[in-house]
C-alpha cells in the first residue's frame, strides 16, 4: 500500500513538473499560424550574431544558450 501511495506521488510531482512545457505546447499551438512570421526575427538574429560574435568560442556560447 505504501509503494502505491508513492507512486502516484510520484506521478503527480512530475505531472507538476511538466505543466510548464504543456503549457508551452498549448500556446505554440495556438499561434501555429503566425510561427512563419518570425523567420524574418530569427534571420535578423543570426544577421546580428554574426557580427557581434567574432570567435569560435563566441558561437558555440550562443548554439549552447539557444539550446
Amino acid at each position: 500500500m505504501a509503494s502505491t501511495i508513492g507512486y502516484w506521488r510520484r506521478q503527480s510531482e512530475r505531472a507538476a513538473a511538466l505543466a510548464p512545457l504543456a503549457w508551452l505546447e498549448r500556446r505554440l499551438e495556438a499561434e501555429r499560424d503566425q510561427l512563419p512570421l518570425w523567420i524574418p526575427v530569427g534571420l535578423g538574429a543570426g544577421i546580428a550574431a554574426w557580427f557581434a560574435l567574432p570567435t569560435r568560442e563566441g558561437w558555440i556560447a550562443l548554439l549552447l544558450i539557444a539550446l
